[in-house]
């Protein structure tokens, strides 16, 4: 072989070896050193105990070497902890975090209040908690973070990039993902890729560049190369770590090289993150001072060695990025779709457990987060109109915001702290529920000039009116229940009865209470807006006619009251009419099918409930073996029917227990063409440990064994059930919803709390309520999950035949975000003021409404929840009686916009799971003021506004109008498939009109035809022209509604 062929041959394996090993290796390799701590705001200790023994002195430690040496960076991210420590800091320290931080030494990533979880976080919480983080920075420091670090929450969501990117983060860490795919991964060199949503096609302003750890964990033995051994050597603070010397320098720097050229390997390009920390990392300056002194010794060798080939310094993650982005255009990132849950570590064990555990606090942060939501907006329209007193109140809703913020930390919300964490997490959550909920009556009594005190359901026997708030941008109907003691009650709309009212018994046990009655009637409450109803006693008991039925095989006495008398029947098969189809009851008391109004047969659709034995822990879901049913004895059935609602309530012994009763709901007004599943859960009880409770719903729908599960609410991702894997695998996370559905239905069950689902067999979807677990599961909580609660869960349930998004999206807005209660010991006279002119365009959320933390100016943020549409508003003409004056967009984060940096992408192309298709939305053109929001967009505004106090306008409420009860259609015996029926109804009353009534009337209706029929046919003409000439506008039209 010749010398030419010999060197050309070398030079195409030498390729050919670089092209495998990644990085090239005739290049120097810079490498990126950046120290950080993990601290977690609750898991073994509450907050303050991890803050006074360690987070303290982690901080103060890092911001005292920094300042020995411009040379040292350090990483933050949980700002809880960092808030606390300057509240506590001298000025000195102060001072010097100051200047560490605007020198750029000290940097702040992610900036959340927490590290959140991904997996049970609503997006509302989500961005709130990053909202408050960064407002903090800001206006404590004037600092924003600009890139993320999400290391340790168990599996990723896209909703987390996304809404980092749409607050002017350029790039973001993530570490835990299922073994098996960061292994394949790291064989072909895509562990950093740009991560892109789902109904993004192409690049979009929603990217982000991601860089996934190589390796398991993120302390310093699995961070700085391949063989954890060796690089536990070079954690100063662990026994097996030698100090060093002159002596041994040379050794141990060949060593670390080494283990960095290894990891190297795994990238595409010669710029290589190593971060150097673990869980409370550097408690106190001593161990920090040893770390740092230690590697700038090792940097200095290597350094100052060419043959080495590399360059060694400590960085801000933000540096390392930078460089990233830098390198020559040829080296592009692949792109990903999808998620990664569940989390797989080891073996088969699946971090699918800690979706469903203490359900009961997952609830409690969704319904604190709804109360800010409602106190910001009233807040808002408070101190629009009066702003002398309010503001001592409004310190309330920022401390609300930071204890659920602080709840979406990773072993918050996800349920994995321990059990006296886990109460202290509640203790924070319902005093703030309940501060800022009193605050909110403060403000409704300014608007309203009463005395008012929010109730949920119980109002006194002395309260004269009631006053009910939407917080939602569009106008609702909702079917009103108060209990009350007195069964001679009306409710009064102005001068009128409300139509439809009814009081009905409340059951206790197998009798109806003698003294307490339920007080129901229907109510339409304007977007942003109010509706009061005033109470007055009534000589007479309700006359709207009411059926009681009661379905069982035992033997039992029920009184009969209020002159409804109670059917007694045995407990069979049987099915109750509705508005919009039937409900089929089994011979259990359990759904079995529905039927919508339009079809002539019923769909199966079977409730179970079932348990799994298990051998996991808060963090694993381990059954032993397929879901059993649970025990069902005494079964009881209760049906109440009236004309604006019908309630199925079904309780049962499990081993003599009444571990699960239920409640089936239907409200007879309009957009409320579902069922609502009120389910009381209790397994507080050493009967229950180390098993699973779950509800399934089995259907005929043909689905592919294919399913939706939400993505924080925000978004969804398609599942597929992996029959190679087991059933902890099969299990995924939802916050807000999961569906099914094939060409003919699609079913829809919406949730108020985070929980786990899974869909096991075609047509089938469970949801795991909740869990009770004797054993810890070993992954460091170090204590079971025996503290259960009796906790109720409230499920809607949609079943259509075809998929209507925004129809289901705005009942989700209703579930999570319910109508708020304020009685007054007084009538209401005066009408409330009116702040918002009018419904939002169909498929838009008013995603929030608040002052501005800084500058007094109003926050706007709406959504478009669409994923193939774009929203078309005009902000000024969503106001009455006020002026904006100025109207100014940023970012989500409300901080003005910055640029990002850039990163070149492949056309690789990585998915977890299909992503589902959208159809290519066309842009509209803005005219005027309106703003054009694009497919899944939030859209933040910084508003000026000025109010007229004195304007009549102002305090001019339109009139309060019924809601629109549904009614049976005529000769319904005679339409097949079209039955509305509402059983034991009372007909309308008939209006008689006489021979010469008719004749005027007739009369009346020809002359006013005609003189219509004219005026109409000459404006036909006059305008032809210009009606021709107009086209219709490509953006989403605003509902129309009753």
């Amino acid at each position: 072989m010749g010398f030419g062929k010999t060197t050309l041959l070398c030079g195409l394996l030498f390729l050919f070896a670089s092209s495998v090993h990644g990085y090239n290796e005739a290049e120097t390799l810079n490498v990126f050193i950046v120290p950080h701590s993990h601290c977690d705001p609750g898991w073994w200790k509450t907050i303050e105990d991890y803050y006074e023994t360690w987070t303290k002195g982690i901080i103060s430690s890092a911001v005292e070497s920094l300042s020995q040496s411009s040379k040292r960076t350090f990483i933050w991210t949980e700002i809880s902890f960092f808030h606390l420590w300057w509240k506590d800091a001298t000025k000195e320290m102060q001072d010097k975090a100051k200047k560490v931080i605007n020198s750029g030494q000290f940097e702040f990533v992610t900036g959340g209040w927490v590290a959140t979880d991904e997996a049970n976080t609503d997006y509302h919480a989500v961005i709130n908690e990053i909202i408050e983080g960064h407002q903090w920075l800001n206006s404590t420091l004037g600092v924003r973070p600009r890139v993320g670090w999400s290391i340790d929450p168990f599996g990723h969501s896209p909703v987390i990039p996304w809404a980092l990117s749409q607050m002017g983060l350029e790039a973001t860490v993530i570490n835990r993902i299922h073994q098996n795919t960061k292994a394949q991964w790291k064989d072909k060199r895509e562990l950093e890729f740009i991560w892109r949503q789902n109904f993004d096609q192409q690049k979009s302003p929603f990217d982000l560049f991601v860089h996934l750890f190589p390796f398991p964990l993120y302390d310093i033995p699995n961070t700085c190369g391949p063989d954890w051994g060796v690089c536990a050597e070079f954690d100063f603070e662990r026994p097996v770590a030698k100090p060093i010397t002159d002596q041994n320098v040379k050794e141990r720097a060949g060593v670390l090289a080494d283990q960095y050229r290894k990891k190297a390997q795994s990238f595409d390009h010669n710029n290589l993150l190593v971060p150097l920390g673990d869980d409370f990392k550097y408690k106190n300056l001593q161990t920090i001072t040893t770390m740092f002194t230690n590697y700038e010794k090792l940097m200095d060798f290597i350094n100052s060695d060419s043959s080495m080939k590399m360059h060694v310094k400590f960085a801000t993650l933000s540096e390392y990025f930078a460089a990233v982005a830098k390198s020559p255009p040829s080296q592009k990132f692949p792109s990903f779709q999808g998620d990664f849950f569940p989390y797989n570590d080891r073996d088969q064990d699946y971090w699918s457990g800690y979706f469903s555990t203490r359900p009961f606090v997952k609830g409690l942060t969704r319904q604190l987060d709804a109360s800010i939501r409602t106190a910001e907006m009233v807040e808002t329209m408070a101190t629009l109109w009066d702003s002398r007193s309010l503001n001592s109140h409004a310190e309330t809703i920022t401390t609300a915001r930071r204890e659920t913020g602080l709840f979406q930390h990773h072993d918050g919300i996800t349920g994995t702290a321990r059990r006296h964490v886990v109460s202290d997490y509640v203790t924070r959550m319902s005093r703030a529920k309940t501060e800022v909920e009193t605050s909110t009556s403060t403000w409704v009594g300014a608007l309203s000039g009463s005395q008012v005190a929010m109730t949920t359901r119980t109002v006194d026997k002395d309260v004269k009116s009631v006053t009910i708030f939407n917080s939602l941008g569009f106008r609702r109907q909702e079917v009103v229940q108060l209990e009350v003691s007195s069964s001679k009650l009306k409710v009064k709309n102005g001068a009128k009865n409300v139509p439809y009212q009814v009081i009905l018994p409340i059951w206790e046990a197998e009798s109806l209470h003698p003294s307490k009655f339920l007080l129901v009637f229907p109510a339409e409450i304007p977007p942003l807006g109010f509706a009061t109803f005033n109470l007055e006693e009534s000589a007479t008991e309700n006359s709207e006619e009411i059926s009681l039925k009661f379905f069982t095989n035992e033997k039992v006495t029920v009184n009969s009251f209020l002159q409804h008398s109670i059917e007694i029947l045995p407990l069979s098969e049987f099915s109750v009419k509705i508005p919009w189809g039937e409900i089929f009851i089994g011979a259990d008391g359990m759904l079995s099918a529905l039927k919508l109004k339009d079809e002539n047969s019923k769909l199966k659709l079977k409730q179970d409930f079932m348990k799994y034995s298990s051998g996991g822990g808060a963090y694993i879901f381990a059954p032993n073996s397929e879901a059993e049913n649970i025990e069902k004895t005494h079964v009881a059935v209760r049906v109440i029917q009236t004309r604006v609602f019908t309630q199925i309530y079904t309780t049962f012994l499990s081993s003599n227990k009444n571990v699960v009763s239920i409640k089936l709901n239907v409200y007879h007004v309009d957009g409320s063409e579902f069922l609502e599943m009120v389910t009381q859960v209790d397994i507080a009880d050493s009967s229950w440990t180390n098993k699973e409770l779950i509800t399934r719903f089995s259907t005929e729908i043909s689905n592919g064994n294919q399913f939706w599960t939400d993505s924080n609410g925000y978004d969804i991702q398609r599942r597929k059930h992996n029959d190679k894997g087991n059933i902890a695998s099969n299990y995924y996370p939802i916050t807000r919803s999961v569906a099914l559905g094939d060409d003919n239905h699609h079913l829809t069950i919406l949730v108020d709390r985070a929980l786990g689902t899974a869909g096991l067999k075609e047509g089938e979807i469970e949801i795991m309520l909740d869990r009770r677990l004797g054993s810890d599961d070993g992954r460091g909580l170090g204590e079971g999950v025996t503290d259960n609660r009796v906790t109720v869960f409230n499920m809607i349930l949609q079943l259509e035949k075809v998929e209507h998004p925004a129809k289901t999206f705005e009942i989700s807005q209703r579930l999570n975000n319910p109508i708020v209660l304020f009685s007054a010991k007084s009538p209401q006279i005066s009408p409330l003021p009116v702040l918002w002119a009018q419904d939002l365009p169909e498929s838009v959320e008013l995603f929030s409404l608040k002052n501005s933390p800084t500058n007094g100016a109003t926050i706007l943020q709406l959504f478009n929840s669409a994923a193939d549409q774009y929203a078309r508003v005009d902000v000024k003409s969503l106001f009455k009686n006020v002026e904006v004056k100025a109207c100014d967009e940023t970012l989500l984060s409300f901080l003005p916009t910055i640029p990002r940096l850039q990163f070149e992408e492949s056309d690789v192309k990585k998915k977890s799971a299909e992503p589902y298709s959208t159809k290519s939305a066309s842009k509209p053109i803005a005219s005027g003021d309106e703003v054009i929001i694009r497919p899944k967009e939030i859209k933040s505004f910084v508003i000026k506004m000025a109010t007229n106090r004195n304007a009549a306008s102002v305090w001019d409420h339109p009139q309060q109008v019924d809601a629109h009860v549904i009614e049976p259609e005529p000769d319904q015996e005679h339409r097949r498939g079209k039955d509305m029926v509402i059983p034991n109804q009372v007909p309308a009353p008939k209006t008689e009109m006489n021979i010469s009534d008719l004749y005027v009337y007739y009369f009346f209706t020809l002359a006013i035809f005609g003189v219509g029929f004219v005026i109409f046919m000459r404006r036909q003409f006059r305008n032809s022209r210009v009606l021709e000439s107009r086209a219709a506008l490509p953006f989403v039209n605003p509902r129309l509604r009753r």
